[in-house]
């Protein structure tokens, strides 16, 4: 929280440095946005910044659409490594300094301290050697890489990218989960580190789901390889397989002709009647916390969804509240009638 204004004049400067995590800079994104006075202050604080270390204002990268199914909700970010940002050197009393020069303007430039050249280059070479780390924190975030490589992280989860990453190599580590859309190079291929699992792409879209000792993988389009300890196993469109972490063991899910597909039709089915079907399928307790809800209509058709993502597009439909508990799933809501 924002309670005064050292805290303020504090996260600026870290932002400036290149020194907040995301999560600071989305919180002085918001302090910005909530008054006008609050944006010309951030301003001004940037170019005394700017001008006191002889920099050019610090700005975020550009944000574009993302790929096809969201081009027209969400824009993506273009991800540039750390290293490659401008750098911004400045000590504990410099900050101090910027501090007075946007709050009482009584420090001329002749008062400025002198940063040393040496801790410059300390600082550069610092930043260099960085790897750049990008979050989902509490919702889905979408990623263009610098090879035009598409990445959806889900929340939670990091991507760990090295600093020449799309030059020397394209080698990636995921703690979490997350979709890739990525463009093949055979020259460079893309390779992708979870945990000790190597996933090796060939030209596709793959979705990686890890969850406790499981790491599941899954192909869209084209063809992925994964390696670990001497075993391969390679998957093509529509095949999925799982890595269990403790055991350092890669198995492949049965054939897509051997699954049986699971599809529910609901076709002005009540809620009441819809619940009772998802409930005994999926083996768990559904309540309407409201009766006048029971006879609400539900038209629509899931095949091979989860009860989550189910119970996601039907709480959208009928604009009502699912909480699920440990024990029960809770429905709430006003009457549809």
């Amino acid at each position: 929280m924002l309670n005064s204004r050292e805290d303020i004049d504090a996260l600026i400067v870290s932002y400036l440095n290149g020194e907040a995590s995301p999560d600071q800079a989305m919180l002085l994104e918001d302090w910005k946005n909530e008054h006008p006075d609050n944006k010309e202050y951030f301003l001004k604080f940037e170019k005394a910044h700017a001008t006191t270390y002889g920099s050019q204002p610090f700005t975020l990268g550009s944000k574009g659409s993302a790929w096809k199914v969201i081009e027209n909700q969400i824009k993506e970010q273009k991800v540039t490594p750390l290293w490659r940002k401008p750098l911004f050197v400045v000590s504990v009393a410099a900050a101090a300094i910027i501090t007075l020069i946007v709050v009482t303007g009584v420090l001329s430039p002749d008062d400025t301290p002198p940063v040393a050249n040496n801790t410059k280059v300390e600082r550069e070479k610092e930043l260099e050697e960085r790897e750049n780390v990008i979050y989902a924190s509490n919702k889905v975030a979408y990623y263009t890489l610098e090879d035009d490589s598409k990445v959806m992280l889900q929340p939670g989860s990091k991507l760990i990218i090295p600093k020449d990453f799309n030059e020397k190599n394209r080698s990636l580590s995921l703690d979490g989960s997350g979709t890739f859309e990525v463009i093949h190079d055979e020259k460079n291929p893309f390779v992708l580190m979870v945990g000790e699992l190597e996933i090796y792409d060939l030209g596709t879209i793959f979705h990686v789901d890890h969850s406790g000792d499981t790491v599941k993988v899954s192909v869209d389009e084209g063809i992925v390889e994964l390696k670990i300890n001497g075993q391969k196993q390679a998957l093509e469109k529509g095949d999925s397989a799982f890595y269990l972490v403790s055991q350092k063991v890669i198995k492949k899910y049965a054939e897509p002709s051997a699954r049986e597909d699971v599809v529910f039709e609901f076709d002005g089915t009540s809620l009441a009647e819809a619940t009772e079907i998802l409930g005994a399928f999926f083996k768990r307790k559904i309540e309407i916390k409201n009766p006048a809800l029971a006879e609400c209509t539900v038209s629509v058709t899931f095949k091979n969804e989860s009860l989550a993502t189910i119970l996601d597009i039907i709480a959208e439909l009928l604009d009502i509240n699912i909480v699920q508990n440990k024990k029960t799933i809770e429905i709430y809501g006003e009457s549809c009638q």
